[in-house]
C-alpha cells in the first residue's frame, strides 16, 4: 500500500498530464476540432494498450495514464459543453483517422494536433504513434520536456509522409517486443551499426536520391553544422543523418527507461529594486523663448524592515515645496519675468498632457492612416510565406529584407505595442491560435511577499501575462529578427534598438515630405497611450501594455492587472486602428487562409471572439495585496465581528476584559477606515475626529505631510457604513469618559483627547494594576504585529486592494465596459492621494472631475464593505452591561 505522500506525488504527476493537455490540445484546438481530436486520442490509447509490451507488464505504470486522459476528456466534454459526434462519425474515425485536412494547417504551433490528425497508412506506424503517444504523456508526468515532447510528435508524424517513408525498415516493429526495455536496447544498438551498409543493400537508389537531397538542401543562416555535408563521404554522411534520426525515437524511451526529469533555466519574477534617485522625463524646448524645461520626479527610499509603508517601494514621490520642472533659460532676465515664463511654462505642460487633438505632438488621424497604409504598402511585397507549413520557416529564413523593410516592420510594432521594450527581451513572438502572443512580466515591489508575511489571502498570480496582436505580424517580427545577426542572441541589445530607430525617424522625414504630414518617432510611440487614454482608460493598464518602468507612475505601485483587462483594453485600440484606416472587416474573417498574401486588416484587427484566447483571460499579475474576497471575508472579518458581537453576552467588566473588548473594536474599526478612505499608514493613521464631517461624510486626510500643514491635503467622502461607525464611536467614547471619569480618569482622559480631537482616531489601551492607560507602544510596527493574528500583511494592504478592485475581470476605473458612466483613472488617482505624471493633485483648478464622483466611489466602497461583512456596531450596548455588573446586578439571560 502506498504511504500518503507517494499517493500526492502521483496525483501531482498526472496532474502534469492534464495540465500539458489542456495547453497543447484544448487551448489550440477550435471546439469544433476537439471531438474529432478526442476520437483519434481515445483511439490511440486503446491501441496502445493492446501492444504486447503494455500486455507483458507494462500495464501498471501506463494505465494510470490512460485512465486520467480518459477521465480529462470527460471533464472537458461536460464542464466545456464539447459537441458529441454521432456513431457512425466515431467509427470514421476510428476506421480511417481524421479526414480534415484543415486541422493541419498550423504544424509548426500545434504539434499534438497536427500528430492526432495524422492517420498512418500501415499497422507500424500506428503502434509507433500509439507508444510514442505514451510517452509523450510520460514526458509530461516526469516535467520539463516541452521541447523533446515537440520534437517527438513532429516526428513521428513525420513517419505517415511519404517523404520519410525511407526511415521505416530502420525503425523496429514495436508490436515484437516484450518491453520497452528490449525497444530501448534495440534502437540503442540500430544506432551504433553500419546503416550504409543496411540501407544498400535495401534500395540504392532511394538512398542516393537521399544524399543528393540532404546535399543540395540550403543551411539555415546562422545554423551550426555538425557535419560537413559537402565533404563528408557516402557512408559517413548517410550513418551521421539516420543515427540523428534513430536517436529521436532513442530519447524518448531513454528518459522512460531511466525516468529523469527534464532540465530547464529556472527563473523567480523579482522586482526590480531602484535606488532613491532623481528621475528625468523628456524635456521639451519652448518655442517661443527657447528655454529648456526638464521635468523632475524622485524616487522613495527603499523599505525593507519597515512593515508599515506609507509609501510604496518604488512610488514616485512629488514633493510638495519641491520644484517640478528645472528650466534652463536661453538667456537671462529678471527673475519676476521667470517666475511668470516658469508659469506659462508650467501650463503648457499640464496642456501638452491632456492630448488635444490641436497638439502638434499627438499624431492625427490623417497622419496615423498614412503611415499604416505606406507600412502595408511596403510589406504586402515582401515574399513571406503565412503558412506555418513544415517547409515556411526555411523559406523565411532564407529571406533577405532590405534596410526600408526592416524599418517598415519595426514601426508598426512600435505602433500596436507602444514601445520599443519588446526588442528588449529574451523571448520573441509565439504564435498562438490565430494570433501573436508575446509573454512579459509586470512585477512591482508588492509581487512577491517575502517570509515575514502571509500569502494565505493573496490570489494567485502568475509569471507572465500576454500581449496578443494579429498572427501575421509575428511571422513579419520573425523575418525582421531573422534579418538580423545577432551573434547567437535572442534579444536586442540598445546598439540594435537605436540604430533601427533613427533609421526610423529618417523614413518619418521622407513620408512626411511626400504627404505633407508632420509625423515624428514619439507620436508614433505615443499613438497607442494618446488614444486609450482620451477614451479614459485605467493609466495603469496602458502603461502595464506599454511595458514602462514601475516608477513611471504611483497607480503601478498598486495594481493587480488581469489578462482579460489587457486583451479587451488593447482590443479597444486596434478596434480604433481599424476606424482609422477604415477597415470593417471582423477578425475572425481575416485572409488568413491566404497565406501569400497580406491584407491590411491583417495588421491592425484582433479576433473579437474569446474563442481565439481561452483561457488565457482568466491569469492575473501585479501587486499580491489584492487579496480574495472570500477569505477576507470568512477568515478575517466575519470571525473578528462575531468575536466582537460575543462580548455583548460577557458581564465581566474587569480592566483586562474592558481592554481586550476594547482593542478588538480597534482592530475592527482599523480595517474598516482603511478600506473606507485609503488613508496612508503614517503617524496618526486616520487623522483625527475633527477630520470627518458626519454630515456630509468629507472627510479631510492629510497623510503625506504628517499634518505640517493643515491647508494641504485632499477631501475624499467615506462610505455610509464607515461613517455610522464613527457616529457609534463617537457616542461610545463620550458616555466611557463618564462612566469612568471617577474610577478610571487616565482611560476617561484619553476618550476625551479622541473626542477633543487632541489626538488620533485610533486608541489601544492596556491595563496596569488595575488602571487602563493608553498603550504607550502604539505605533505602526505595533499595529501591524497586533493585526498579525489575523493576516500578517503589509498595513497599506488595503490600498493595493481597493487600487486592484475589479468587475468581471476589469478594472473598475476605465470605460471598457461602460462609456457613459464610469470610474476614470483620475478618480481613484485623488483618492489614492496620487498625482499625475507632472506631480499635480486630481483636483487642481484645471481638473474636470466633481466631488459627486467622490461620491459614487464612496457608494461603491459601501457596498464592497457590506459584502466583505462590515455593518455598524453600536458599542454603548457595552456600557449598559458595565453599570448593572459595577452595581452587583448580573444581566438577565
Amino acid at each position: 500500500m502506498c504511504d500518503n505522500a507517494t499517493q500526492e506525488d502521483n496525483l501531482h504527476n498526472l496532474s502534469q498530464i492534464t495540465h500539458w493537455l489542456n495547453q497543447e490540445l484544448y487551448d489550440k484546438a477550435k471546439h469544433d476540432e476537439l471531438p474529432l481530436l478526442f476520437v483519434e486520442l481515445r483511439w490511440l490509447l486503446e491501441r496502445a494498450s493492446q501492444l504486447r509490451f503494455f500486455v507483458s507488464g507494462e500495464s501498471s505504470h501506463f494505465q494510470p495514464i490512460i485512465d486520467s486522459v480518459n477521465q480529462w476528456i470527460l471533464t472537458i466534454q461536460n464542464n466545456k459543453k464539447i459537441a458529441q459526434l454521432s456513431q457512425s462519425q466515431v467509427e470514421s474515425i476510428e476506421l480511417n483517422g481524421i479526414q480534415n485536412q484543415n486541422i493541419l494547417r498550423d504544424k509548426k504551433k500545434r504539434q499534438l494536433i497536427a500528430f492526432l490528425a495524422s492517420r498512418g497508412q500501415n499497422d507500424k506506424v500506428n503502434d509507433y504513434r500509439a507508444t510514442y503517444l505514451l510517452l509523450c504523456l510520460e514526458m509530461a508526468k516526469l516535467t520539463k520536456f516541452t521541447s523533446r515532447i515537440n520534437d517527438t510528435l513532429d516526428n513521428t508524424r513525420f513517419l505517415t509522409d511519404k517523404n520519410r517513408e525511407f526511415l521505416l525498415p530502420f525503425l523496429p516493429t514495436i508490436s515484437e517486443f516484450d518491453s520497452l526495455f528490449d525497444l530501448h536496447k534495440t534502437l540503442d544498438e540500430i544506432k551504433q551499426s553500419d546503416l550504409y551498409g543496411f540501407w544498400q543493400s535495401k534500395n540504392t537508389e532511394a538512398m542516393q536520391a537521399y544524399i543528393k537531397k540532404v546535399r543540395e538542401r540550403k543551411l539555415r543562416k546562422g545554423a551550426t553544422l555538425r557535419i560537413d555535408t559537402q565533404s563528408a563521404t557516402d557512408s559517413e554522411l548517410v550513418n551521421f543523418k539516420i543515427k540523428e534520426e534513430i536517436q529521436q525515437f532513442f530519447l524518448p524511451v531513454d528518459n522512460y527507461v531511466n525516468q529523469n526529469t527534464g532540465i530547464v533555466k529556472q527563473k523567480k519574477s523579482k522586482p526590480e529594486t531602484i535606488e532613491p534617485e532623481v528621475i528625468e522625463n523628456e524635456s521639451f524646448t519652448d518655442d517661443i523663448t527657447g528655454d529648456v524645461v526638464l521635468p523632475l520626479s524622485t524616487i522613495n527610499e527603499n523599505i525593507e524592515n519597515d512593515v508599515t509603508n506609507n509609501t510604496e517601494i518604488n512610488e514616485p514621490q512629488h514633493e510638495i515645496k519641491e520644484a517640478y520642472n528645472q528650466v534652463t533659460p536661453k538667456k537671462r532676465i529678471s527673475p519676476a519675468v521667470d517666475i511668470i515664463k516658469a508659469k506659462q511654462q508650467s501650463d503648457a505642460m499640464r496642456k501638452n498632457s491632456m492630448y488635444l487633438s490641436t497638439d502638434t505632438r499627438v499624431a492625427s488621424d490623417y497622419e496615423i492612416d498614412t503611415l499604416i497604409k505606406e507600412l502595408y504598402a511596403v510589406l504586402s511585397q515582401i515574399n513571406i510565406d503565412y503558412s506555418h507549413s513544415d517547409d515556411s520557416s526555411e523559406h523565411n529564413e532564407s529571406l533577405k529584407l532590405s534596410q526600408k523593410e526592416q524599418i517598415c516592420i519595426f514601426l508598426l510594432a512600435v505602433l500596436l505595442s507602444g514601445s520599443t521594450q519588446i526588442f528588449k527581451t529574451e523571448s520573441w513572438w509565439q504564435n498562438a491560435y490565430y494570433v501573436a502572443k508575446y509573454e512579459f512580466s509586470f512585477t512591482p515591489a508588492r509581487a512577491v511577499l517575502d517570509d515575514r508575511f502571509n500569502q494565505d489571502f493573496s490570489q494567485k498570480n502568475k509569471l507572465s501575462l500576454n500581449l496578443f496582436f494579429p498572427e501575421k505580424v509575428s511571422t513579419l517580427l520573425y523575418v525582421f529578427a531573422n534579418s538580423f545577426n545577432l551573434d547567437d542572441k535572442d534579444e536586442f541589445d540598445e546598439k540594435y534598438v537605436s540604430t533601427v530607430q533613427n533609421q526610423a525617424t529618417e523614413y518619418l522625414k521622407k513620408i512626411n515630405k511626400a504627404y505633407q504630414t508632420r509625423l515624428s518617432f514619439n507620436k508614433v510611440l505615443d499613438y497607442l497611450k494618446v488614444t486609450l487614454t482620451r477614451r479614459g482608460e485605467d493609466n495603469a493598464i496602458i502603461d502595464i501594455i506599454r511595458m514602462q518602468p514601475i516608477h513611471q507612475t504611483a497607480a503601478l505601485s498598486y495594481i493587480n492587472a488581469s489578462q482579460m483587462n489587457m486583451i479587451y483594453t488593447h482590443q479597444t485600440f486596434f478596434r480604433t486602428l481599424q476606424k482609422t484606416v477604415n477597415v470593417e472587416e471582423q477578425a475572425d474573417n481575416l485572409s488568413i487562409h491566404d497565406y501569400q498574401d497580406l491584407a491590411l486588416v491583417d495588421l491592425v484587427a484582433l479576433p473579437e471572439d474569446e474563442e481565439f484566447y481561452r483561457d488565457d483571460i482568466e491569469p492575473q499579475m501585479g501587486t499580491a495585496l489584492l487579496l480574495n474576497e472570500e477569505k477576507l471575508k470568512n477568515k478575517w472579518i466575519l470571525p473578528l465581528k462575531d468575536k466582537l458581537l460575543a462580548l455583548f453576552k460577557i458581564t465581566d467588566v474587569t480592566p483586562e476584559k474592558f481592554v481586550e473588548r476594547h482593542n478588538f473594536f480597534m482592530d475592527y474599526l482599523y480595517v474598516l477606515m482603511g478600506l473606507s478612505s485609503g488613508y496612508r499608514p503614517v503617524i496618526e493613521t486616520f487623522g483625527r475626529l475633527q477630520d470627518i464631517d458626519l454630515h456630509t461624510s468629507a472627510y479631510f486626510i492629510s497623510d503625506k505631510e504628517n499634518r505640517v500643514d493643515d491647508d494641504i491635503g485632499r477631501f475624499i467622502y467615506l462610505p455610509e457604513i464607515a461613517v455610522l461607525q464613527i457616529k457609534n464611536y463617537i457616542a461610545y467614547l463620550h458616555q466611557y469618559s463618564q462612566f469612568y471619569y471617577r474610577k478610571q480618569q487616565i482611560v476617561a482622559q484619553e476618550f476625551d483627547k479622541v473626542l477633543h480631537s487632541q489626538q488620533g482616531i485610533i486608541l489601544y489601551l492596556t491595563s496596569e494594576n488595575d488602571q487602563i492607560i493608553a498603550e504607550s507602544q502604539q505605533n505602526n510596527p505595533w499595529i501591524a504585529q497586533r493585526l498579525a493574528q489575523y493576516a500578517n500583511l503589509p498595513l497599506n494592504w488595503y490600498r493595493h486592494h481597493i487600487r486592484s478592485l475589479r468587475n468581471t475581470g476589469m478594472s473598475l476605473y476605465g470605460q471598457v465596459f461602460n462609456d457613459t458612466n464610469h470610474f476614470t483613472p483620475d478618480i481613484i488617482g485623488a483618492w489614492m492621494g496620487h498625482t499625475d505624471e507632472l506631480g499635480y493633485d486630481y483636483f487642481d483648478i484645471t481638473s474636470g472631475l466633481k466631488r459627486s464622483q467622490l461620491q459614487d466611489l464612496a457608494s461603491l466602497i459601501n457596498t464592497k464593505l457590506a459584502e466583505y461583512g462590515f455593518e455598524a456596531i453600536d458599542m454603548c450596548q457595552w456600557i449598559n452591561l458595565d453599570k448593572e455588573s459595577r452595581n452587583g446586578r448580573v444581566r438577565p439571560e
